[in-house]
């Protein structure tokens, strides 16, 4: 997705900043190395610099950007393989605040004063279970989500409430919340609908912005490493292949785009859907084919090319089982 407006440039230039204030891709690794779980400094900071709020319309607090404003900060996010659910909560504040009664949570989520998370449940025999949602274990309130647009808003304290939170080869943290005696005491009735689309079009653009760092780092590998007294760049089946993997990187920039002016409209879904194919897609491609050009070196823990397909793998497995989960409801 080009850049081309002064204010998508300043988006670009403060996520930056602050990704690389909080320590970049070496927080990251160290994550990932010693299995210790994010904590939930990234996002509060993510809240204080507007990005939480982005979609949020002024009068309710927050920045009332557009939908592409939000693409170029997810796909900046991309870049830097945070693990938080930065996207998730994004679209969780935008829900709050279609939905009635919610100002004040609404207030705390977009200034940073607690984590919020929309996440969708099912039924079962003694309550209702989540699904598979990265970054679970960070929040302080669950609003959880059934299909016939019934919410539950949770504390984390909630006594009935239980987190199974465990940690991911990204840095990261995914599980599920079990909700134990969740009767028509506690259920609301949804003015907005669960932002699945939205979700999944941000995590799209964030899979975009990871293909596109790895695609650079590629690059700059063949164009150090020599063999025969030449770059690996100069050879030409890298370079054929290196061809292929910036052509399928521009096609999900481009459909991605194209998925934002079309959200409003009918074809949202089908429009999401194919962003969604196109950009994971083509991070898959990036991701193997950078592993590949790093040779033996790529597939080990001291390659940073390794936290790039972690992370590929931690939002592609969470997304799957959310449509897994949609097809056979």
């Amino acid at each position: 997705m080009p850049v081309w407006e002064p204010q998508e440039e300043m988006i670009v230039d403060s996520a930056v900043a602050t990704l690389t204030r909080h320590g970049g891709l070496a927080r990251v690794r160290d994550g990932a190395a010693d299995g210790r779980q994010t904590d939930s400094g990234l996002l509060r900071t993510a809240a204080e610099q507007g990005w939480i709020g982005i979609l949020v319309p002024e009068a309710f607090g927050g920045l009332g950007r557009e939908l592409r404003d939000a693409l170029v900060l997810t796909r900046t996010i991309g870049r830097f393989v945070a693990p938080e659910p930065i996207a998730l909560s994004i679209a969780t504040a935008l829900f709050l605040s279609e939905l009635k009664g919610m100002t004040a949570l609404l207030e705390r989520a977009i200034s940073g004063e607690e984590v919020v998370l929309a996440v969708p449940v099912q039924s079962r025999a003694d309550g209702l279970e989540s699904a598979l949602t990265p970054g679970i274990g960070l929040a302080d309130v669950l609003i959880m989500v059934e299909e016939s647009r019934a919410i539950h808003v949770v504390r984390r304290d909630d006594p009935r409430l239980t987190i199974d939170a465990w940690p991911t080869r990204d840095g990261g943290t995914t599980g599920r919340a079990i909700l134990a005696k969740a009767g028509e005491n506690t259920r609301q009735t949804a003015t907005g609908v669960y932002p699945a689309s939205l979700v999944r079009l941000l995590q799209a653009s964030e899979l975009s912005g990871l293909a596109a760092e790895v695609f650079d780092r590629a690059r700059a590998h063949l164009d150090l490493r020599k063999q025969f007294g030449k770059p690996l760049s100069s050879f030409q089946v890298l370079r054929n292949r290196s061809a292929d993997i910036h052509i399928a990187n521009s096609a999900g920039d481009a459909v991605i785009f194209e998925a934002a002016r079309a959200y409003d409209g009918q074809q949202r879904d089908f429009a999401v859907r194919t962003a969604w194919r196109a950009a994971s897609l083509a991070a898959e491609r990036a991701c193997k084919e950078a592993i590949q050009f790093h040779g033996a070196m790529g597939i080990a823990e001291e390659c940073d090319i390794g936290l790039f397909q972690h992370r590929f793998m931690a939002i592609v497995s969470a997304q799957r089982q959310e449509t897994i989960r949609i097809v056979r409801g």
